[in-house]
């Protein structure tokens, strides 16, 4: 009965991490991008501001294109 007690605790708890991880992948991330340059500032470094060249280099290392 202790497995199943934990495994509704855990259930929750990956729900609210699947959750946290879409808004902030959704959301926060490209408005905290958006403000950036809209401020001036220097953007966050994140895969979709590297180069065009470079974006195909790592795509095709990592899916062996």
């Amino acid at each position: 009965m202790k497995a199943t007690n934990t495994a509704t605790k855990i259930q929750p708890k990956k729900e609210v991490l699947k959750y946290w991880k879409q808004i902030e992948d959704e959301l926060v991330l490209p408005l905290l991008t958006d403000l950036c340059e809209i401020a001036g500032l220097e953007t966050p470094p994140c895969f979709m501001g590297l180069p065009d060249d470079l974006k195909f280099k790592i795509l095709e290392s990592v899916f062996c294109v």
